[in-house]
């Protein structure tokens, strides 16, 4: 796939397991392009997640809802790399792919929760993750815990997000606010009860699983 023609201000990516895509996802990939002016968002649906259990949908299926997710925002591409990638999905590889495929000035920035930017040390290479790409973090609600010493050494921080657009990488925001309390786990949860009600997915993502989905529990 080659995306060498995207906006040169910001391209953002927004990786994970999307096991599944719930309206969470949503909030906060939309408020992400919005506040960093990004025209173009990589969805990248993990293969082989290296810190978590296997997915329980198939990457085809997960590829599938991401796009039903976000359908009717032409800034959102789903990008299926990882799926066809033998191994673990390590992201560092995937950076480094993209980077190569839209040239060293380019301003990259890479999507992540501020749990996972906790974890992010203990991410295979991550100190080459700063030389790749900027971070953009998303808090959860009611965390007010400042960014790990180990991230904060390895990006820069910066007060305006518009600062990523001076630079192809290498500086980290927060944003202001939590956008969502919902989870993957919660949104599991009700499924595998068929409470797709409660579910908190996008409405054309409950429509699909309400007619075949892994998740429901198979009643004795």
């Amino acid at each position: 796939m080659s995306i060498v023609t995207v906006n040169p201000r910001v391209l953002l990516v927004y990786g994970g397991t999307f096991d599944p895509v719930h309206c969470g996802h949503v909030a906060v990939a939309k408020a992400a392009a919005d506040v960093t002016g990004a025209t173009h968002v990589l969805l990248i649906p993990c293969g082989d997640p290296p810190h978590r259990d296997k997915p329980l949908a198939s990457g085809a299926l997960r590829a599938e809802l991401l796009r039903l997710a976000f359908a009717n925002d032409p800034r959102f591409v789903v990008d299926e790399r990882e799926l066809g990638r033998v191994g673990p999905s390590f992201m560092v590889d995937t950076l480094a792919e993209i980077r190569a495929e839209i040239g060293a000035s380019a301003p990259l920035a890479l999507l992540v929760g501020q749990d996972a930017a906790r974890g992010l040390p203990g991410w295979h290479a991550w100190l080459r993750l700063p030389t790749l790409a900027h971070l953009l973090v998303v808090p959860r609600a009611a965390d007010q815990e400042a960014l790990a010493l180990e991230v904060t050494a390895a990006w820069r921080p910066v007060d305006d997000v518009t600062e990523f657009a001076m630079a192809p990488a290498g500086l980290v925001y927060r944003l202001p606010q939590a956008l969502s309390a919902a989870s993957a786990t919660a949104s599991r949860r009700a499924l595998a009860t068929g409470d797709n009600a409660h579910a908190d997915l996008p409405s054309a993502v409950g429509q699909r699983l309400a007619s075949s989905s892994p998740y429901r529990v198979a009643e004795k």
